[in-house]
């Protein structure tokens, strides 16, 4: 064999058996291989630096055997570069000596695709990042250093908690963020004036007489002017906060009056549960305590309460229209019985000032108190909906039990008495 460059010769022992093998018959047992030439000495070839083979690679023991004889492309396999010709490769074709250098398998190719995915995905991510950062907004964009009339909306039901979708993102009408942004417009010296969009059905007494007080604080400590703009509908707690504006102008297909008070249906589903053999007991510490459950009658006592709350928020709002449309009190509730009304109707009962388009009220509310040199600024909730929020946002899942219809009749009878018999008293048309 020829001696590879760098490498070295074995050592004159190597192949020589002490025990059982191939290699300690015949030729192989005077220090030679079979079909091989004697190898020069070990010292000589290795010299001082490599004696004994050990600072390296480390030599086999005197008379390990090395089965099969020299091996294609390598002479003696335990000195190779490291991968190449390691002691485990497949079919035993190399010796493990106990001194050698471990080098196991060589390395499988690399999955080229999938590094290529990965960096794909990095840059959708990347790119993702940029878009929401350039597309998101604040309320801050609201601070201007210029006169502004506010356009605020008032759309869907009134009511104190936001209406969300399944991916969470609130849209229709947000109550305290509303009144927020009132109080931020009193203490702005740049805002002008405000005019409402009103486009609701109504809703809950509470929530419509908490926006009409707060549009009135606004007028009586800043002095401004507001007008308020009906879009398709303003009924009952629509139209309730739409008379504390100074000017109201309608649509021409605006449904707006509906004045009046509701506190829904109220059920009883007793006899309906009787049928199914259920009865039940209600403990309380009073007769009225338990007053609208749906699994006993209203006493002639009971409505009487109930009658008595809505005929009180009644009275509110009739004494609102009368006041704030200068109208007697008899007459204000006279056209106040929960009808509803065309914009037509509304005007000749004095309910409305004007009919007209959305423009047509800005121009007046320009020209009446001489805001010609201001903007109007839009002010609407903003929720951080980049695409990257919602990407990475929290999904809300949607309750799916309901509509499909588990439970039977009796699930589904007490589902409807809950949702009617729990209702608070409403500003609000179609009850």
């Amino acid at each position: 064999g020829q001696q590879k460059p760098g490498i070295g010769a074995i050592p004159p022992n190597y192949g020589q058996q002490t025990g059982n093998g191939p290699a300690g018959k015949g030729a192989a047992a005077q220090g030679q291989r079979p079909g091989a030439q004697q190898q020069p000495a070990w010292q000589a070839q290795y010299g001082a630096r490599h004696a004994s083979g050990q600072q390296q690679y480390g030599a086999p023991p005197p008379g390990t055997p090395y089965p099969g004889g020299p091996q294609p492309g390598a002479q003696y396999g335990y000195a190779q570069p490291a991968g190449q010709y390691g002691y485990a490769q497949p079919g035993g074709q190399y010796a493990r000596y106990p001194h050698a250098q471990p080098y196991g398998p060589p390395p499988k190719k690399p999955r080229r695709w999938l590094k290529g995915l990965l960096i794909c995905v990095a840059a959708l991510l990347c790119i993702f990042i940029i878009i929401g950062i350039a597309t998101s907004s604040s309320d801050s964009d609201y601070i201007i250093n210029s006169p502004f009339i506010a356009k605020l909306s008032v759309e869907g039901e009134i009511t104190g908690s936001p209406t969300s979708d399944i991916f969470g993102a609130v849209y229709g009408y947000y109550h305290q963020w509303t009144l927020d942004q009132i109080d931020n417009l009193i203490d702005n010296d740049d805002n002008t004036g405000m005019i409402i969009f009103v486009d609701t059905p109504g809703g809950g007494v509470y929530e419509s007489d908490e926006l009409y007080l707060k549009i009135k604080e606004y007028k009586k400590l800043t002095g401004r002017p507001v007008y308020v703009y009906m879009g398709s509908m303003a009924a009952s707690g629509g139209y309730y906060i739409s008379a504390a504006a100074d000017k109201i102008y309608a649509n021409r297909n605006t449904w707006t009056g509906s004045i009046g008070v509701t506190m829904g249906t109220m059920i009883d589903i007793s006899d309906f549960l009787a049928e199914y053999g259920i009865k039940s007991t209600t403990i309380d510490s009073g007769a009225n305590k338990s007053i609208g459950s749906y699994f006993e009658e209203l006493t002639p006592e009971q409505e009487a309460i109930l009658q008595g709350l809505v005929d009180e928020a009644y009275e509110q709002f009739a004494d609102i229209v009368a006041d704030e449309r200068g109208m007697d009190l008899e007459y204000a509730k006279s056209i106040s019985d929960g009808r509803i009304y065309t914009a037509k109707q509304a005007q000749s009962l004095g309910l409305i000032d004007e009919i007209g388009t959305y423009d047509d009220a800005l121009s007046d509310m320009m020209d009446t108190y001489s805001l010609g040199g201001s903007d109007v600024r839009e002010m609407y909730f903003y929720e951080n909906r980049s695409l990257f929020n919602v990407l990475l946002g929290k999904v809300g899942i949607p309750e799916f039990s309901g509509i499909l219809g588990s439970g039977g009749d009796i699930r589904a009878v007490i589902d409807l008495a809950e949702r009617n018999n729990s209702a608070p008293i409403k500003y609000k048309y179609g009850g």
